[in-house]
């Protein structure tokens, strides 16, 4: 047949079908296979368990640390068979680059640690950040990025209505506290705060009425668990992503958020007011506690200024620096950037401050334009630009790098905003 096409080109073709040449542009462009030729039925049906796979993991990121870490398993195994038949690959996002300069400098302070064994065993935290380039190429196809997202507001939704349900039936009173399925409530309260910035942005640059009704309903659902979980941090972190997700399309709108904010402060009743007015009390009990613990950290960090002193907990470090009238000895010094350079030093805290940039311009950089531009795509940046800068402001009050079930989330929705570039 080659050689009778050659001598007769237009003999294996009757009068008007279209030749393989012109078809040729209509199909995918996969080196190594006749671009007309369908995919085999083993890697159609990989691909879509991928996928699938990857929806069930963002339905498990809010809910507890198990399933997550069950869906994750069946995620990647799904995932690295589909790339094992060349079907693709992680994607390049800007959180990369700077992900390897941190895993780099925490690989050089398990060098220099005090205790090199138990700083070894911290180092795969070091390895979530790429979880962002995994998330980016699933992500990146439509029919699975946008499930994504729906998954993790629906997850959202049902893990407030847990915890909420838990606060109640435990008394409903402070310092009873929803904590949801994760048995933390910095956990739960900073996973509903990422999650309720994911939504509010979705409403506010989706016209989409599904859309839009779906995120206004994440958003009325998950509140009552942010409240509950009495969680500072995380109220303060909302407070920041309304900020940005204002700033950026409503700047007429923060000065009303600013006046909100005050009335909170003065006019909030019952254990809701007093916590919230507490934050910045420096008679507090909590906030004295808080202030001897980033007095021990800055002076074991003069100790140990330039790769510190390892990945570990620092419970037993801290007694020979903390103040005798402290009466918490914990394992973290409740601030991740004094945290950060009291385990690996000014090397690390560097790299780990451009990590944190990275994060940021992951969702706002590139097209379209985050101020004017509508649709699904425009709002998952937005929130997630928001949720991230929440995330960096909480982190000056604890420690949520290095919670993993936190970081996890966190990385996924950076992919899931790189991604969100391309979709309409």
């Amino acid at each position: 047949l080659p050689a009778l096409s050659a001598r007769h080109p237009g003999s294996l073709q009757y009068a008007g079908a279209p030749s393989r040449q012109s078809l040729a542009p209509l199909a995918p462009d996969v080196p190594g296979r006749d671009p007309l030729a369908p995919p085999p039925p083993l890697a159609s049906t990989l691909e879509w368990l991928a996928g699938a796979s990857f929806v069930l993991f963002a339905l498990a990121l809010p809910i507890a640390t198990s399933p997550m870490y069950i869906a994750a398993g069946i995620w990647g195994a799904f995932t690295v068979l589909v790339w094992l038949r060349g079907r693709g690959g992680p994607v390049v996002t800007p959180v990369g680059l700077p992900a390897l300069g941190w895993l780099a400098a925490m690989g050089l302070a398990t060098l220099t640690s005090l205790n090199r064994a138990v700083s070894a065993a911290s180092l795969g935290k070091g390895l979530i950040p790429f979880v962002s380039g995994v998330a980016a190429w699933h992500g990146g196809r439509a029919r699975w990025g946008p499930r994504a997202v729906a998954a993790l507001c629906v997850a959202g939704c049902v893990a407030s209505l847990i915890g909420t349900w838990h606060f109640v039936a435990t008394g409903g009173r402070f310092p009873a506290r929803a904590i949801g399925l994760t048995g933390s409530w910095m956990t739960f309260g900073l996973q509903l705060m990422l999650v309720m910035s994911l939504a509010l942005g979705i409403a506010i640059a989706n016209r989409r009425h599904a859309w839009r009704s779906l995120a206004l309903t994440t958003v009325l659902l998950c509140l009552p668990g942010l409240a509950t979980s009495f969680t500072r941090a995380a109220w303060l972190g909302l407070v920041a992503a309304l900020a940005v997700l204002l700033g950026i399309r409503r700047p007429r709108w923060l000065l009303g958020l600013a006046l909100a904010a005050a009335l909170a402060w003065i006019a909030l009743p019952g254990d809701l007011g007093e916590r919230l007015r507490s934050a910045f009390d420096p008679a507090h009990v909590s906030n004295r506690e808080r202030v001897l613990m980033w007095d021990a950290g800055v002076r074991a960090f003069r100790d140990h200024p330039w790769t510190g002193v390892g990945l570990q907990n620092l419970t037993t470090l801290l007694r020979g620096y903390l103040d005798p009238a402290a009466t918490e000895h914990p394992a973290h010094v409740h601030d991740s950037y004094l945290h950060v350079a009291v385990a690996t030093g000014i090397v690390g805290l560097a790299a780990f401050l451009v990590l944190c940039g990275a994060l940021v311009w992951n969702a706002v950089g590139g097209a379209p334009d985050l101020r004017r531009a509508h649709g699904i795509g425009p709002g998952v940046r937005l929130g997630v630009a928001a949720g991230t800068v929440g995330f960096l402001v909480a982190a000056l009050f604890d420690h949520p790098f290095g919670d993993e079930q936190l970081l996890f989330l966190l990385y996924t929705l950076a992919g899931l905003a790189w991604a969100a570039r391309r979709w309409s």
